[in-house]
Formats: structure tokens, sequence, C-alpha cells
């Protein structure tokens, strides 16, 4: 183990913002997920005196964000790039390889010490300053090991990148399948989707303990996820009043439709249907939330959420109004007074039945992304411990391959 300021150099190089040059902007991504590129800024539209450069394979990090993990090594081939005064840059010394750094901005271990180092909370919060984030200590193998571990890493991140593009792959095809197989018809449609619901009712608030109140468990968006599931139990309990609670408990196969979102995302319009193994006790949905019951002796529950769900991928020009500049209200009566063509109820249990193996398929690589990346995780624990090792015949390997 050994401090940082043992193997980094604080090496801050600032240039005086000229008003006629335009220049690339970039910021770091939280959790060690790189550098994240802005659009490019003129000098005439920024306060700023001076940018720091980030040069290639330079550690930067952002003060204000280091409780987020906000910290990366600058790829080796990058362009010239700026970034404000808040992300100070250090140059590896001899005995620490950038590549082997940028493995441990991955790691939970580095995050947590930057959150110590980050005191307060929210606005509040401290900026991590050099001179503490040179305390931080790390593992420091020798140059040959940190050179296997970079090695043996870089062809698991390999598999995880390729995983990641078939999860995305799998969504695609599913999104266009949907799309193509329950897409509204040019006429219109004959049938408002408000006619084939048994209920429609928005969600409850709750108004503190009473005589005539129940504690529920509450889904909220949060819940969401945009591939057509529920992420887990709900996590939130609250306290409502009998009598709303009785008109708003889930069932199995009821709709939620986030109704209420950020302009900057497509979050509004976003449904999920409820199943069976998500009521662990009496249920409702959050207020912002819209709870649609189908009529299923008009529609198949199942078709009719995919009948949704399909026009929010498809970006359906939703009946939208703004409450503020940054949250979006969607006009339910209008949405729900779209109209569509229904096809028989033996071709709606077909589609549905059809779409539903695709997203099987999306929830199968998914799951497999996500044990390659614990997989991932739990390997490069497990070396920077010592708990694995990787024999110095490794070399013969790397000197071969270079």
């Amino acid at each position: 183990m050994t401090t940082l300021g043992g193997v980094l150099t604080l090496d801050v190089t600032a240039v005086k913002v000229d008003p006629m040059q335009v220049y690339d902007i970039v910021g770091v991504l939280n959790r060690g997920r790189g550098l994240l590129h802005r659009d490019p800024l003129p000098g005439s539209e920024t306060s700023y005196k001076t940018f720091n450069l980030i040069g290639p394979d330079q550690i930067v990090y952002s003060r204000l964000k280091a409780f987020e993990g906000a910290i990366t090594v600058a790829p080796s081939g990058l362009p010239q790039v700026y970034a404000s005064q808040e992300f100070p840059t250090f140059t590896c010394g001899p005995r620490l390889l950038p590549n082997y750094f940028r493995l441990l901005t991955t790691t939970k271990g580095l995050w947590d010490d930057l959150q110590n180092l980050s005191t307060g909370m929210g606005g509040r919060r401290e900026r991590v300053k050099p001179a503490d984030f040179l305390t931080i200590r790390i593992p420091l193998p020798s140059v040959s090991e940190q050179n296997r571990i970079v090695d043996l890493m870089r062809g698991v991140d390999e598999l995880v990148s390729a995983m990641t593009e078939e999860v995305e792959r799998a969504r695609v095809a599913l999104s266009c399948a949907a799309v193509e197989l329950v897409a509204l018809p040019a006429d219109g449609g004959k049938v408002p989707i408000d006619s084939l619901l048994l209920r429609n009712i928005g969600g409850a608030w709750g108004s503190g303990p009473g005589a005539d109140e129940m504690d529920v468990d509450v889904y909220r968006s949060t819940e969401f996820t945009n591939w057509c599931r529920l992420s887990g139990e709900a996590e939130a309990r609250r306290s409502v009043p009998a009598s709303q609670f009785r008109s708003r408990e889930l069932e199995a196969e009821d709709i939620l439709i986030e109704k209420s979102g950020g302009t900057p995302t497509r979050s509004v319009g976003r449904v999920v249907q409820v199943s069976a193994e998500d009521l662990y006790r009496p249920t409702i949905g959050a207020n912002f939330l819209q709870l649609l019951r189908a009529d299923p002796s008009k529609v198949s529950p199942r078709y009719l959420f995919w009948i949704l769900w399909a026009g929010h991928r498809r970006g359906d020009g939703f009946d939208f109004q703004t409450a503020s500049t940054n949250i979006r209200n969607l006009q339910t009566k209008a949405y729900l007074a779209r109209r569509v063509d229904l096809p028989q109820r033996e071709t709606q249990e077909e589609i549905a039945r059809t779409l539903d193996g695709l997203l099987d398929c999306v929830h199968s690589v998914e799951n497999e992304a996500a044990n390659l990346r614990a997989f991932r995780s739990t390997l490069l624990t497990s070396l920077l411990n010592q708990k694995i090792e990787i024999p110095e015949s490794y070399d013969d390997l790397l000197e071969g391959v270079s």
C-alpha cells in the first residue's frame, strides 16, 4: 500500500481563455465511467478566465462531485480538451501505470475514499482538495504485476463491452417489433383507449396516521425500468386513507403510467404492468402515476400494455402540460382518448406472446451482462488484495503478444 502522493504529481496546465477560440470542454462521469464530452464552448461565452488543459493519461477528478466517484484517467489518444478549474489533473510517476490506476477508478474502495474526504451534504458538501486527494492509500504491486492485471482485465472488459452491445441490440429488436406489430392505424383507429378500461385513477398522497388510515407499500417511478418491469419490491411505505386505498389497490395485470417528469428525459409516458410477484403486501402507485385496469371482456390486458409501451417507444405525440421549466405533466384525458384498432382477440394474444418472448430474451441478456459485471468487480478486487495472483510466466505471454 502507498499514498497517492508517493506516486502522483499534481500537474495542472492552466490556459488563459481566448474569446476568439472555441474550446472542447469535458467533465468527468461518476463511478469511474470516463470523461463526459460537452458541447464546444466559444471563449466569448464563458466567464472563466482560465481552463485546465487535460492531457493524455492524466488523472482527473471533479472536486465538487468526487463523492460520486467522478474520477478517471484520460485516454492515451485524447485530443486537446479542457475543463474548468474544478478539475485538477495529476501525472503518474514511474511506479504507477495510468492503465492500472484507471482500473482503480472503477472500484468502490476508491469511491468510498473520495466520499469520506467530501464532508457535508448536498450543496454544502466540501470539495476534495488535491492535497487531501494525495493522502488516499492504494494497493501498489510492482510494475510487472500491474501489467499482468491490466492485460487480464482488458480481456474481461472487452467481454463486458460486447455483452453491453448485445443488450442494446436485443432492446432495439424488441422496440422495432413492438412498434411494427401494434402500429397505430393511419385513420386514427376506431376504439378510444379509455373505453377499454375498468379503472382509471391517479395515485394517493399519504396524510399522516389517523383512525381511518392504513400503512401500504407504494411503487414509485424510481422502481420503473425502461424495459417493461418493476425493479424489485416497492421501497416506500405510506399512510393513506383507507377509502383512497380501496380504489387504488394494485392487482395483477394493472398498468402504471408515469405521468410527470423532467423535460430532458423521455420518462413521461413510461409504462409497466404489475405481476402477481410484484405484490408482496397491499400496494398502491404513487400520486404521480396513473393506474389503468383493462376490461378483459374488451381487450387482452397484456396487449393493451404493449399498445401503450410501443406508443412510448415510438414517441407518439403525447399532450403535455408544462408545470415549470423542468417538469412535464401528461394530459391523461387526451392520452387515453387516442383511438386504436383492435385485432381479433386471438391475434392480440398471439402478438402479446411474440413480444413477451422477445422481452424474455432482453431480460436474459440483461441478467447475463449483470452477472459478468459482478464477476469483473469480484475478479478485480481479488487481484488487488492478492487473493488471486497472476504467475510471472504470464509476462512471457505479454511479450509474445506485444
